[in-house]
């Protein structure tokens, strides 16, 4: 039954994608090379050699300051102009937000050569990003197979500090190498990527920390169609791990997503992994106490064996 059910959520994988794929060819054409879109630039073009759309706060141009930057991963056969409210939302929150124009990303290939075009950006004195990027707060993030790409994208690349998967399909074997905090989102009416099938089971096999949500009544393109209910939570959880930001963390640790209505079948686990706020919170209080336990061994070898000279002094 269950392979059945696999062959069937295939099946209406490829149709979606072909739907998908007429979709982003018709507004992949409307792009330009910038646009202002207000507190936010879009910037960049899929015709001639380009391979990015990237959007960045507005404020960055006249910013001294260093900026946090959001990996994008896009469905099978779609473009990153299908995704243009969400990633636009991301952007207008205070991230940079780089988007491939992979569309076979599965393996977080594109997603790694994202960051080291961005950090080349950082170091070329033309670019509008010179000297504004922070190497140390690195995200990705994605839809479908897009999803899949940055869960394996931070499994091999240690520069991404956390990702978010929309309705990600994700194997558990895949999952179970991640030890990066992980958001998974999916919809109670994906037919597409079956929940049961893919996101809950790469929920499951995650060692780090991770939380699961599912849009009450949402289907495979819901984020596409209205990124609204995912902009507020994919910057949230950002928030959390590359800003360090309780406030934010209290949204997933206390009753935020929980008590959401629009969001059903909240699952939580392993939050306290990493230290947000002081140096006795989450991952970095047994830091703190590896440290401490090695001191005390060190203090102990000392006096055995100042103790042990004096014995011999004695005789």
């Amino acid at each position: 039954m269950k392979k059945l059910l696999i062959r069937l959520s295939a099946l209406l994988m490829a149709v979606s994608i072909v739907f998908q794929a007429k979709a982003g060819q018709t507004e992949t054409k409307a792009l330009g090379g910038s646009v202002d879109m207000g507190n936010v630039i879009q910037m960049g073009t899929f015709e001639g050699t380009s391979h990015y759309i990237v959007f960045y706060p507005k404020a960055l141009e006249s910013s001294d300051q260093t900026w946090p930057v959001a990996v994008w991963a896009n469905g099978t056969m779609c473009a990153p102009a299908l995704y243009t409210s969400l990633l636009a939302g991301v952007a207008e929150q205070g991230y940079v937000v780089v988007a491939s124009s992979d569309v076979m990303s599965a393996d977080g290939k594109s997603q790694r050569e994202a960051i080291d075009w961005i950090f080349d950006q950082s170091m070329d004195e033309e670019s509008v990003f010179c000297g504004k990027i922070d190497p140390q707060r690195i995200g990705a993030f994605g839809h479908s197979q897009g999803g899949r790409s940055s869960v394996n994208a931070a499994a091999a690349d240690s520069r991404i500090s956390c990702i978010v998967s929309i309705a990600g399909s994700s194997y558990g074997s895949e999952a179970e190498k991640l030890s990066t905090p992980a958001l998974f989102l999916t919809g109670s009416k994906d037919l597409v990527v079956l929940s049961s099938l893919w996101v809950k089971p790469a929920y499951n096999k995650c060692k780090g920390p991770a939380v699961y949500a599912s849009l009450d009544g949402g289907i495979h393109t819901s984020v596409i169609l209205n990124a609204d209910p995912y902009i507020h939570y994919v910057t949230q959880w950002f928030n959390a791990w590359l800003n360090n930001d309780s406030d934010s963390m209290s949204v997933f640790k206390g009753n935020g997503l929980r008590q959401d209505k629009a969001w059903k079948d909240y699952q939580a686990k392993n939050l306290n992994a990493s230290g947000v706020g002081s140096v006795f919170s989450g991952g970095s209080f047994w830091k703190f106490a590896s440290i401490a336990e090695l001191v005390v061994i060190v203090l102990l070898v000392v006096l055995f064996r100042k103790g042990g000279k004096n014995d011999r002094m004695a005789v």
